[in-house]
C-alpha cells in the first residue's frame, strides 16, 4: 500500500508528529528584537537556564545603594528570589 489512509492505524502516528518550527530569522537592525524572540516561551526557558541559572555571577547592586555597614539589599534575578 503505497498511501495511508486514516483507517490506517500507522496515520495516527503521522499525525502525532509536531509541525517543524517556522524558520526564524533575525532582523538586519542591531536594535530589533523578533516578535518570535519576546512570545516564545521556549526562549524565554533557555535564557533562564543558560543566563540566571548558569555557573555566573550576576551584579545586583551597589554598595552606595546601602546606607550604612551591616545593612543589605534584596532582589529577584530571574525566578530567584
Amino acid at each position: 500500500m503505497s498511501e495511508w489512509t486514516t483507517s490506517d492505524p500507522r496515520a495516527a502516528e503521522v499525525a502525532a508528529v509536531p509541525a517543524p518550527a517556522p524558520a526564524r530569522k533575525w532582523p538586519a537592525s542591531f536594535n530589533e528584537a523578533p516578535k518570535w524572540a519576546v512570545e516564545d516561551a521556549s526562549v524565554f526557558e533557555h535564557e533562564i537556564e543558560r543566563i540566571f541559572e548558569g555557573p555566573l555571577w550576576h551584579v545586583v547592586g551597589h554598595f552606595a545603594e546601602l546606607d550604612s555597614p551591616g545593612r543589605f539589599k534584596t532582589t529577584t534575578l530571574g525566578r530567584t528570589p
